[in-house]
This record gives C-alpha cells, sequence and structure tokens, in this order.
C-alpha cells in the first residue's frame, strides 16, 4: 500500500469512527427516553440531514469550489445550504412540537383541574415548569453548533489530508529528480562519454579547427546546464531545447554519414517552462540502440509547442541484433514514474516497438 492509499485510508477509519459515535452517543443519555417517547429515531432523521450535507460538502463542494481557489462562492453556497437545511427542520420541529404540545398541555389541564383541590402546589409548580421551559435554550440551536463543528472538522480534515498527499508527492518528486540527475551523471555524462567527445574533438583539431571548438562550446554549455540550470523543477523551454541541440551534436561526431539525424522544432517557441531533462531518456535511448555502424540507420525528433502542450515525438531504426528488453527499461520507467508524478493522468504517453522501428510520442501539459 502506497503512502497516498494509507493516509486516504486513515481518513476513512477517522470519518466512520466520528459518524458512527455521534449515531451512538444518543443510546447512553436518558433523557432521550423520557415522557414515554423513544427520541433516537428523531436525532438520527436530523443527522441524515447532516450526513447529506456532509456528502455535498466533501464531494463537491471542497473540490470543485474550494481547492479551486473559488473561496467566497465555496462559504455562500455552504452557508445557504446550512440555512436552508435548518429552517427545514426548524418548521418541521415545530410543527411536531406544537401537535405534541397540544396533546400534552390537555392532558396536563385536566389532572391539574382534578387534581387542585388535593393539592394547591401542583398548579404552581406547573407553571413554573411551562416558565423553565421557555426559558430553555431550543434543541434547534444545539443541533446548529454541532453541525457547524461537524462541517467544519470534516473540512480540516479534508484540507489536512490534501497538504499530507501533497507534500508526500512533492518529496518523491525530489527523490526522483535527484536519482535521475545521479543516473544522468552516472551514464551519460559518464567519464566514457567525456572520452568519446573528447577523442572525437581532438580527432577535429588538425581537420576542421572550427568545428572542433564549436564541439568544446558546445561540451562546455552541456555542462553548465547540468550542473547549475537543473536544480529547479522547471525550466525554460528554450533552454531544454539547447541542451538537446548540444548533446545531438556531440553524438553526432561518432558516426558517419550512414546515420541521419534530424532535430525539427515545429512553430515558434512560446514562453514556456518544462521539467528538465525530461525527454533525455528517449534521446539517448535511441542513439544507444537505434543506431548500427553497419547498416544505414535514423533518428528523426521533432518538438511541436504551443501555449498549452508540448508533443515530443522520436522514431529510430530498431535493428535485429538489438535487445527489445532493454529498450524499455529502467530509463523509460524512471520516465514514467517521473511524468505520472508531475503531471498524473494529464500527459499522454504512446510507445510503439516493432521490428522496424522504435517510436516514441509523448505530449504534456504546460
Amino acid at each position: 500500500m502506497t503512502i497516498r492509499n494509507k493516509i486516504l485510508y486513515s481518513q476513512a477509519i477517522i470519518i466512520i469512527f466520528t459518524w458512527l459515535l455521534l449515531l451512538v452517543i444518543p443510546l447512553f443519555f436518558e433523557n432521550y427516553f423520557n415522557d414515554n417517547e423513544i427520541k433516537i429515531p428523531k436525532i438520527w432523521y436530523e443527522f441524515s440531514w447532516v450526513f447529506g450535507l456532509f456528502l455535498i460538502n466533501r464531494f463537491v463542494l471542497m473540490p470543485y469550489l474550494f481547492f479551486k481557489r473559488k473561496h467566497i462562492r465555496y462559504f455562500i453556497t455552504i452557508s445557504s445550504l446550512v440555512g436552508i437545511m435548518f429552517t427545514a427542520l426548524y418548521f418541521s420541529t415545530e410543527n411536531r412540537n406544537t401537535s405534541n404540545h397540544a396533546k400534552t398541555h390537555t392532558k396536563t389541564d385536566v389532572q391539574v383541574k382534578t387534581d387542585k383541590d388535593r393539592n394547591p402546589k401542583t398548579e404552581i409548580s406547573y407553571y413554573k415548569q411551562r416558565k423553565s421551559k421557555r426559558m430553555f435554550i431550543p434543541p434547534i440551536a444545539n443541533f446548529f453548533i454541532l453541525t457547524i463543528l461537524i462541517l467544519g472538522f470534516d473540512t480540516g480534515l479534508n484540507i489536512s489530508t490534501r497538504w499530507m498527499i501533497f507534500e508526500q508527492k512533492r518529496t518523491r518528486l525530489e527523490n526522483e529528480n535527484t536519482s535521475v540527475k545521479l543516473a544522468l551523471l552516472q551514464n551519460q555524462i559518464s567519464p566514457h562519454f567525456f572520452m568519446n567527445t573528447l577523442n572525437n574533438i581532438h580527432s577535429l583539431v588538425d581537420i576542421d579547427k572550427e568545428k572542433s571548438k564549436d564541439s568544446i562550446i558546445r561540451l562546455s554549455k552541456l555542462m553548465s546546464y547540468l550542473l547549475y540550470e537543473t536544480n529547479t523543477t522547471k525550466v525554460s523551454i528554450n533552454s531544454e531545447f539547447d541542451f538537446i541541440t548540444n548533446y545531438v551534436s556531440l553524438m553526432k561526431l561518432r558516426y558517419s554519414e550512414k546515420v541521419k539525424i534530424e532535430n525539427i522544432v515545429k512553430n515558434n517557441i512560446p514562453n514556456i517552462e518544462v521539467p528538465p531533462l525530461l525527454f533525455l531518456n528517449f534521446i539517448e535511448n535511441a542513439f544507444k540502440y537505434g543506431v548500427s555502424y553497419r547498416e544505414e540507420s535514423y533518428i528523426k525528433m521533432s518538438f511541436l509547442c504551443n501555449a498549452n502542450y508540448v508533443e515530443f515525438d522520436i522514431k529510430n531504426t530498431n535493428h535485429a541484433s538489438v535487445d527489445k528488453g532493454k529498450r524499455e527499461g529502467l530509463g523509460i520507467k524512471n520516465t514514467r514514474n517521473r511524468l505520472d508524478l508531475i503531471y498524473g493522468n494529464k500527459y499522454q504517453l504512446n510507445i510503439d516497438n516493432n521490428d522496424k522501428i522504435f517510436h516514441v510520442n509523448l505530449i504534456i501539459p504546460v
């Protein structure tokens, strides 16, 4: 069971226990059985109204108003519902009390009339009792306070539960980001990567000095981005594209003209932000498993960006010598976990792995 499920399970236990306690407590008070009238069904009937209001608050008003930052509309709605409920309860209670009072009053008057000759104090006691009843706080007022306490308790529980889930998710995301960065430093930016890149740059020095200088600059920018710009949860899409461009350019130094590599950015790039290094696992996999030194290979990637979403698409050749089980190994699994933590169910990831191509299509909201 995940921590999130444990939190929700504990919340459900607290709610069930609270409502069972509210329903059982009236059974232990004698005044609910006075005057030959069992008042428990009446109490439970009133609680059913509060329970209905509780369900509306928890599953409708809180998620669709309060947590959508529509606080004023939420408080107006919940106050109106409480007012409507207690108005209905008040008039239904008054009607029952009037009917019961008429019966009791007739019976008491007859009893007093027949007994007052024998005991004159009975009439005085009767009127004192009537006066004390008039001075007593109406039960509906106590019930109103109880309702406000129940709703306030549920609202606080809902907010605290949501906060705990958010904190747990944030902690997991931070740990995942740390793991991704460590994996990146251990794999993509490993001594082996540096050795190959520096050897390729060294071989260019005598052949094409300008290209070797450009490669050194790209390597420097790549390392600067990794060390200084990926410490936040989101980075500029332009910075991410620059990193990918530098990475691809350095990887191209290792391959001949038989490997065709395309990197296309469609549309003008808007001023948006994305999680850092989100696409790199897919690109790294394309170079690691989709390139053959003996056969013609290609890698084609494209980005489509607008103000609402970013679509990343990458295709590459799938050679028979490639172990397909590795293609969806730890790197892609970590990326899936990261996408789940950041976007929940708001992203789309489709992977097509067949004998000819390996195709990844990812759409994320911004």
